[in-house]
């Protein structure tokens, strides 16, 4: 290889390892931001629109709402300034819900000085004595639970004994039924004829004996095990088990009086004896359907008392949850009397006020489209209806000649208009006469038309300028600044600064250059930017832009 050759290849590697180390080793690129700062100060929305001076008119003046003619307040010919009242609809349901959200209001900031100022000592021991009160209660609740329980083990405990007593008796009514049966069938002047006319009903008697026998003794044995000390339930199975004893026995002395009605009279029985053997056993028939009886009323009472006592007990148990949850509420109540309001508590209180007077500037301007004030200085040239008269809202009600020479016609695009209201402080500068020179102006009046422009809804909006100066000149081009709204003393931010996702947020950049995201909740849009309500404090850097 030539030496040139060599040369070659060596630059050529060379030149490789620097492009691979420049992007192995290429610098992360740094984050900037642009901030500002969260400012407190005054904040005032406006429209702007440019507009041409015209020769003043009538204005045409109308309700911005339909109704019956309460009042005319002026005359034909008569001077009124600016804000006087002209005119009003009949607005009793109006002035009510001015007067029901003034009420509101004044509740609402009354339930937020209350829950600044805390509760007072006396309500405290109010609350105090509640919780006493509740605790009485819950105490009484229980002592009538543990003795409603005790008068039920006492009540049910004489039953059981009651029941023990029945059992040994019927038993012993049942020893005497078998032994009846026993001698019956086993007299030995019956046994030449016993069931003569039915073979089989002497076995069927034997047998239903034989099986009375072994349920009597095995209720004897059980009896045996049974004291007052025993359980309910062990009682109610006794007295289950002696009733299918009973009927064991009830059917050995049935089928036994079987036998008797089948039998014949003979040398040794006559019919007299025979009919003194049915007498015995249907006596018996009587004892042990009385023995039945008197145990199943044994186990229903026991069964009645539990039921009674399972809906009682449930009741009463019930009465002490339900003084548990109000001693329970009292404590927390009187708890949360104690400590002062917290933050949450404080917004939800301020939040209500807010809701308040926005509900009582609603009520306000619903109240105001039935009053017709003067929008400017001037003189009423003609009115047209009379009180009692129903207009519209396109009805002309009055005319009024203002007292300026000039006005100013302005076009007012849709997305604006809903900002402006008859009567709102504007500020007007003329080319001709320099920016510098600026003259106070009124809104006199707003057509309810809309105008198209270039596919554009727009409306016509007039301003009344507060000046009789000589150099306002028809024709002259207007700068027209609306204010339609001002708020002091609020937190600012640009505009630029809040974001929207599912909800308006600000980006916050904390000493150490992290970012914070905060949701805001936002007021009025300002010329200066927006107002924020809360979610931000004074002093804080909120991001602008973001350089990556």
């Amino acid at each position: 290889m030539s030496k040139k050759k060599k040369i070659i290849l060596v630059v050529t590697a060379v030149i490789v390892l620097f492009i691979i180390g420049g992007i192995v080793f290429k610098p992360k690129a740094k984050i900037t931001y642009q901030t500002e700062k969260v400012k407190r100060g005054d904040l005032v929305q406006t429209v702007e629109a440019t507009g041409e001076v015209k020769s003043a008119t009538d204005i045409a003046l109308n309700f911005r709402t339909s109704g019956r003619v309460a009042k005319i307040s002026v005359k034909e010919g008569q001077v009124v300034k600016t804000g006087a009242v002209l005119a009003n609809l009949e607005n009793n349901k109006e002035n009510s819900q001015v007067l029901s959200a003034q009420s509101q209001l004044l509740s609402a900031r009354a339930e937020l000085e209350k829950l600044l100022a805390g509760a007072s000592r006396a309500d405290i021991s109010v609350s105090e004595a509640t919780v006493a009160q509740r605790q009485q209660d819950l105490t009484t609740a229980r002592n009538v639970l543990e003795d409603t329980k005790k008068i039920r083990d006492t009540e049910i405990n004489n039953l059981k004994e009651t029941a023990l007593a029945t059992m040994n008796n019927e038993l012993a009514t049942a020893l005497g039924s078998l032994s009846t049966v026993k001698n019956t069938l086993d007299d030995n002047d019956l046994s030449y004829t016993l069931g003569a006319l039915n073979v089989n009903s002497v076995e069927d008697a034997r047998n239903a004996k034989i099986a009375a026998d072994s349920s009597w003794n095995e209720i004897d044995l059980l009896l045996n095990t049974l004291s007052s000390v025993s359980t309910t339930e062990q009682i109610l199975t006794g007295l289950d088990q002696e009733i299918l004893m009973l009927d064991k026995v009830a059917d050995a002395v049935n089928k036994t009086l079987t036998v008797l009605q089948n039998s014949l009279t003979s040398n040794y029985v006559t019919q007299t004896e025979l009919d003194a053997f049915k007498a015995n056993i249907k006596a018996e028939q009587v004892k042990i359907n009385a023995s039945r009886t008197a145990v199943v009323t044994a186990k229903n009472n026991i069964n009645s008392k539990i039921s009674y006592y399972l809906d009682l007990i449930r009741q009463k148990e019930n009465a002490v949850s339900a003084a548990e949850l109000a001693y329970g509420a009292a404590e927390a109540a009187l708890t949360l009397k104690r400590e002062p309001a917290r933050p949450f508590e404080i917004k939800i209180a301020e939040s209500k006020v807010k809701q308040a007077e926005a509900s009582l500037l609603s009520a306000s301007a619903q109240l105001e489209d039935t009053i017709i004030r003067a929008p400017i200085d001037g003189i009423v040239t003609q009115i047209m209806p009379k009180a009692g008269e129903l207009v519209s809202l396109s009805t002309p009600v009055m005319q009024i000649l203002g007292a300026s020479e000039f006005e100013v016609d302005v076009d007012v695009p849709e997305s604006d208009i809903v900002k402006l209201a008859i009567g709102q402080k504007a500020e007007v500068t003329f080319d001709a006469l320099g920016l510098e020179k600026k003259f106070g102006a009124t809104i006199s009046s707003i057509e309810m038309a809309e105008t198209k422009i270039q596919d554009v809804i727009y409306y016509k909006v007039r301003i009344q300028p507060e000046t009789e100066q000589l150099e306002i000149k028809s024709g002259m081009t207007a700068n027209v600044t609306i204010f339609t709204a001002q708020k002091n003393g609020v937190l600012i931010v640009p505009s630029r600064a809040i974001k929207t996702n599912t909800e308006k947020y600000v980006e916050i950049l904390k000493d150490d250059n992290a970012v914070e995201r905060r949701t805001v909740v936002v007021g009025l849009r300002g010329d200066d930017g927006v107002e924020v309500v809360s979610g931000v404090n004074e002093g804080e850097d909120v991001i602008t832009f973001t350089k990556k």
